[in-house]
């Protein structure tokens, strides 16, 4: 069914469903131009570009001519669903015409061929439809990260290990360490495309290249006639007693003033033997110790000070900001770089063998081909700008330059593009996103095409938006002249939070001044902890409303890493608390506890699993029972620490061997389970046959007291 399209209209029943506000209509109406969506955090972005994908197929746009570029897999599948689910709620309906019903439920069949993917995933389906002109195995793989960070870090101990037999490289070590060295190669390896492009500009002579700029620079200041005879006149202060003069007065200057001396008599020294090492090194020197220290009527008649500020403000401007030092530089030119070179090309060719090895692709590499397949053979990009008849894009500001290329490249010149991205959002230079191409999208829009702003936040509540609105104005400012800073725009809120027992609503701001070496993180945990014991603790019998509890409360961190010091505070403070995930989430003492659990019951020989399960809060044995469990394992050289358990058993009595019988069966059950039931299902029994929750309480109550 083909429908003729037209901006001026009312929206579709289908998208009206999804109740859009009236600042979201009119981008997802709008037709004829580049549409860029400027989106702030809960905004309805996600609805908005799911109502424009389905305003486009009511109006009769195929939906494979139809591209959504999402960010994450994740992303993609997330709006895959939703545009399905929205199709079929529409279908449910009553008194859809047999024409309309025909029509939307063939788009509801064929939503799993529905080029919806990331930008990767579309790149990729385009190299398959072209290998030949490639040169690639249609049955390639696209890598994962996981993947490509496993191939990478085996290239750089790869190429680490070449290194240190290498003449050249290996010179590396000395300067850099091998720690330093190996997080270099990794973040030059990671830039891959980049670096190989730059070194291929560089020349194979650098130093000679280099060496007449530098020298140039230096002479510039060696030869100003202010410079020299400034300079000249500071010596003449050695030979007619005004040093120490000065120096009998106690004046500051004194010291400087000398080296600057000395450091000047180098120079002149250095430039009869044409040696520019020596001068770079002098000036540097010289430099460092131009001060004015010390007081007029101790150098009197003598006027030092006002000769070395002028000398001071030609060097900053002449040397200061360039920081020379020829040795340095040479070392750079003619040893460093070349080593680095090829220490990266090493790294860089055992990463593209591993991956022809699996017939696979990264993201660098799906990203290149594909530009350079589109740019070299026009009929194909022909034959893509026309299979694309609108482009959609999430979360354009964590896309790259080479992204952006692809994406205009496909949009041609239909004015079909749809862009919605936030700058505030930006994960900067993940997967290489760069902020600065989003901005700079926004401007080449705005001047072409259409801009729009949602500000109406519908996830937060109007005193959270106020108080934000208030705080962050000042600190983020309107600057728009740097391309990588996102000038600050207000949020509107759109919803209306509930009233709690008719109690006001109202935002706290704690300014906490410090950083983590002088354990900041822990302060501002503890006083958070002591604010919510304020707030939520027992007020029995005081005749106040308390209408929330811990369970209402969420703690959100900037950073992962800032999760323990919260749990401590937390535990000190009897909070009961439980994190979500994090850095830390595995070294929680419960997690780490079912995950031996689990190795257990997997293979009740691993050692260490189950001496940490028998110290876990699951039967509350003690440290003492483990050391004594261990020497009789050693005595009676039993060969796991499992087996001495269960002979163990034999020889005590009493409630400790209950606990020990009710332990080795509960093992022996569940071994029994592994791998026929559910990971899940086998951590749902476990808690089941043990105290652990009451144990794990109790210890928290322990480490309190302690």
């Amino acid at each position: 069914m083909v429908k003729e399209m037209n901006s001026n209209r009312d929206l579709p029943l289908i998208v009206k469903q999804l109740e859009p506000s009236p600042e979201q209509e009119v981008p997802i109406l709008s037709r004829g131009k580049d549409i860029v969506v400027s989106a702030g955090a809960g905004t309805g972005k996600t609805r908005t570009l799911v109502a424009r994908y389905l305003d486009l197929l009511a109006e009769g746009i195929p939906l494979r001519s139809l591209v959504a570029i999402t960010f994450t897999k994740k992303a993609a599948r997330e709006m895959r669903n939703r545009v399905r689910e929205e199709v079929r709620k529409y279908l449910l309906l009553d008194g859809l015409p047999e024409e309309e019903q025909d029509f939307w439920r063939e788009v509801y069949q064929g939503l799993d061929a529905a080029r919806i993917s990331t930008i990767h995933s579309l790149a990729g389906d385009i190299l398959r439809q072209h290998p030949a002109e490639m040169g690639l195995d249609p049955a390639f793989e696209q890598l994962e990260e996981s993947d490509t960070a496993r191939m990478k870090a085996l290239a750089v101990e790869a190429a680490l290990n070449w290194a240190s037999e290498d003449k050249l490289a290996s010179g590396l070590y000395p300067v850099f360490g091998a720690w330093k060295l190996r997080r270099i190669l990794g973040e030059l390896l990671d830039k891959r495309l980049d670096v190989s492009r730059a070194l291929d500009k560089l020349p194979d002579d650098l130093w000679s290249k280099w060496e007449p700029n530098l020298v140039s620079q230096l002479k510039a200041f060696v030869e100003d006639p202010l410079v020299c005879s400034g300079l000249d006149g500071l010596t003449s202060l050695k030979y007619d007693g005004s040093i120490e003069r000065a120096q009998e007065a106690g004046d500051l200057l004194v010291k400087d003033l000398r080296i600057v001396i000395d450091a000047w008599e180098a120079i002149k020294e250095a430039q009869l033997r044409g040696d520019w090492i020596q001068i770079s090194r002098s000036i540097g020197l010289l430099g460092e110790h131009l001060k004015q220290k010390g007081k007029a009527e101790n150098w009197a008649p003598a006027k030092p000070r006002p000769v070395i500020k002028e000398i001071r403000n030609i060097y900053q401007e002449r040397i200061g900001k360039t920081d020379l030092d020829l040795a340095v530089d040479r070392a750079l030119a003619v040893e460093i770089i070349p080593a680095l070179s090829a220490l990266f090309q090493y790294a860089d060719r055992w990463y593209k063998d591993a991956k022809e090895q699996v017939n696979g692709l990264d993201f660098d590499d799906l990203e290149k081909k594909v530009l350079d397949l589109l740019n070299e053979f026009t009929g194909v990009l022909d034959y893509w700008q026309s299979q694309i008849r609108f482009l959609l894009v999430d979360e354009y500001q964590d896309t790259n330059a080479r992204q952006r290329e692809l994406v205009n490249l496909l949009n041609g010149k239909k004015n079909s593009l749809f862009i919605v991205g936030d700058g505030k959002q930006s994960i900067y230079r993940f997967r290489g996103a760069d902020v600065a191409v989003f901005r700079q999208e926004q401007e080449r829009i705005g001047r072409e095409g259409e801009s729009y702003t949602l500000d109406t936040s519908y996830r937060s509540h109007p005193e959270i938006l106020d108080a934000l609105n208030c705080l962050l104005e000042p600190v983020l400012g309107y600057r728009t002249d740097l391309p990588y800073l996102e000038p600050f725009a207000a949020l509107h809120a759109g919803r209306v939070a509930p009233p709690v027992l008719d109690l006001p609503a109202y935002v706290e701001i704690h300014l906490a001044v410090g950083n983590k070496s002088a354990g900041a993180d822990s302060k501002a945990a503890e006083a958070v902890a002591a604010r919510l014991i304020e707030i939520l603790g027992d007020k029995t019998g005081s005749g106040e409303t308390q209408p929330l509890n811990y369970g209402d409360v969420a703690v959100l961190c900037r950073a992962s890493n800032s999760f323990l010091a919260y749990e401590q505070a937390f535990e000190k403070a009897g909070i009961p608390f439980a994190t979500v995930a994090g850095q830390g989430f595995y070294e929680r003492p419960e997690v780490r506890d079912v995950l031996n659990a689990l190795k257990v019951f997997s293979d009740p020989n691993d050692d260490l699993a189950l001496a940490g399960l028998i110290r876990s809060p699951v039967n509350g044995f003690s440290d003492e029972f483990l050391l004594d469990l261990r020497d009789f394992q050693r005595s009676e050289k039993i060969g796991s620490l499992y087996e001495a358990l269960r002979e163990y058993q034999g020889y005590v009595d009493g409630d400790l061997r209950l606990e020990l019988d009710s332990f080795v069966l509960m093992v022996e059950d569940l071994s029994g389970l592994a791998g026929k039931v559910t990971a899940a299902e086998l951590i749902s029994r476990f808690l089941d046959r043990t105290a652990y929750a009451a144990g794990m309480a109790l210890a928290r109550q322990e480490r309190s007291v302690e």
